[in-house]
This record gives C-alpha cells, structure tokens and sequence, in this order.
C-alpha cells in the first residue's frame, strides 16, 4: 500500500562519472569495463547527461574483429550559445 513520506528522496550517485567524461575531452571507453549493458542504452544515457549540461555528445562505436562491439568513444560539445553567453 502506498505511503507518505516526511521528504523527497536526494539522488543517489551516479555509477559513471559523467562530470569528469564529459569534459570536452575525447574519452575511449571499453565495453563491458567502463560501461555495462547495450551501446545504445549508454549512448543514450550520455546524450541525456550532455543535455543536462547544455551540450551535445558525439559518439563512435567500434567494432572488434569477431562483430561485437569493443569500444566507444565518447566527446561532449558545449552549446555554441552557451560558450558565448
């Protein structure tokens, strides 16, 4: 049954850290070690993350020799209005 509260609950820790990625830096991240989980759940993860810090994220997937996907790399780009603001 549902139940009040005393509080909203803060936010927990995210487990990637988005602050230090998403620097402006190209960041080369190995799948399955950096990240769990499908490229595109990430990715859309990331792009969310630069919207946050009004920007862009621009992303390159790829693939090992046996199909499957080995790395991502991952650059966040600051809104043009924002830089000049």
């Amino acid at each position: 049954m549902a139940q009040r509260v005393e509080s909203f609950p803060e936010l927990t820790q995210s487990r990637y850290p988005w602050g230090e990625w998403l620097d402006g830096s190209v960041w080369e991240l190995v799948i399955g070690k950096d990240f769990k989980g499908r490229p595109a759940t990430f990715r859309s993860a990331a792009i969310g993350q630069a919207k946050k810090r009004d920007g862009k994220i621009r992303t390159r997937l790829i693939r090992g020799e046996n199909g499957a996907s080995d790395r991502m790399y991952i650059q966040f780009l600051a809104d043009d209005r924002q830089r000049l603001g």
